[in-house]
């Protein structure tokens, strides 16, 4: 069976972090001002714990894990604990795939437009851009409801990136990542099940 990258991030997932990496530099003037600059693109940094497993999940994973090749390949990583928004756990159940236009995008702003009458998204909620191959994840800052509208999120959308050809989605939105080798973690114990965790950072461009 062929392989296609990105790859899809395996569930079972037990803990996760999912934030925000920020290059910044802090400087303390003898003034009294504090400077702060951002010197490179945020980008969201990631670790997945999976629960104990016994034998046969255990190396499922672990063989996901080879078929990274050390970070060379890239797979598709989601929000594990946040697939959908807080207000519809159930979000399958509402017979919508999820997927809206983009009417406009901005540096923190996506204007967006077709999704359910009333739809609410509230502050921490995940969504995504898709454009071809592209894929940017975002957190939304501020709530909204209505089918259209314009939504604040972070991390900022880089220049360029995505186009008028891009669409918006809300279910298990995904951003492209690359696993940290030094930070995979699996040990088995003969009789006994074993978690598996693993690290890694998205890549923007």
């Amino acid at each position: 069976m062929t392989v296609a990258y990105p790859r899809a991030l395996p569930c079972g997932v037990l803990t996760t972090s999912f934030k925000i990496a920020r290059g910044m530099s802090r400087n303390l003037i003898h003034s009294g001002v504090t400077q702060v600059r951002e010197f490179a693109e945020p980008r969201w940094v990631a670790s997945f714990t999976y629960a104990p497993m016994k034998r046969a999940g255990f190396q499922d994973i672990e063989a996901w894990v080879d078929s990274l090749r050390g970070g060379l390949m890239d797979f598709y990583a989601h929000h594990p604990l946040r697939p959908f928004p807080v207000s519809y756990p159930f979000f399958p159940a509402l017979g919508w795939n999820g997927i809206a236009n983009v009417t406009s995008i901005g540096v923190n702003t996506i204007g967006v437009a077709g999704m359910l009458a009333n739809f609410t998204l509230k502050p921490g909620d995940m969504i995504g851009l898709i454009e071809g191959a592209r894929r940017g994840l975002f957190r939304v800052i501020e709530p909204h409801v209505g089918a259209s509208g314009l939504l604040t999120i972070e991390p900022r959308i880089v220049p360029g990136v995505f186009t008028g050809a891009t669409i918006c989605n809300v279910a298990r939105p995904v951003c492209v990542m690359t696993i940290d080798v030094d930070s995979i973690s699996g040990e088995q114990t003969a009789g006994q099940a074993a978690p598996f965790g693993f690290s890694a950072v998205q890549k923007v461009y």
